[in-house]
């Protein structure tokens, strides 16, 4: 089943795949074949090991997200499951901003620092075709970004935070 998924949905580096630099098409209605994709897209986050995935990352023009959500404490971080978002959309910015650094499996060794909002709340709906309006935070709230990103058409070097230097 692995090795079928992977081939019906390559993950495809960016240079090679224009669809990541173009919006995704919104979901109009929730058919089998999306529900069958968006949990889809969830095994293939976990198959390419990455706590992140969108659509577009796999050649599928569709606004459809999926992440791996995080419960924080001082001295651990546990793994709180899998959250797929259809049609995603920030609807409420904190005034707080942080730096993240940030890497992409479109982009195998690319890294960098992005500014980010360190809460965010997000309009979607699941894959059963129920409305849901959630605050992120943190971690979770650099991975829906960065994700909604995707399904925009950006990508994370676009929005590196300018380096600093000593004088």
């Amino acid at each position: 089943m692995d090795a079928l998924l992977k081939h019906k949905y390559p993950l495809q580096l960016w240079a090679n795949n224009p669809i990541l630099r173009l919006p995704a098409d919104p979901i109009e209605e929730i058919t089998p074949d999306i529900r069958q994709f968006a949990y889809d897209l969830v095994e293939l986050m976990r198959m390419y090991e990455g706590v992140w995935l969108a659509a577009p990352q796999v050649w599928q023009s569709l606004r459809i997200i999926a992440t791996t959500q995080w419960k924080n404490s001082k001295r651990w971080q546990k793994n709180t499951g899998e959250l797929v978002m259809i049609n995603p959309e920030i609807v409420e910015k904190s005034e707080q901003l942080t730096l993240s650094d940030e890497a992409c499996l479109s982009l195998p060794g690319e890294t960098g620092t992005v500014k980010r909002y360190k809460s965010v709340t997000v309009s979607y709906l699941d894959p059963e075709g129920k409305k849901h309006r959630q605050q992120f935070h943190d971690f979770n709230a650099t991975v829906v970004q960065h994700e909604i990103d995707h399904i925009d058409g950006v990508l994370f070097i676009d929005k590196l935070a300018p380096k600093k230097t000593n004088k």
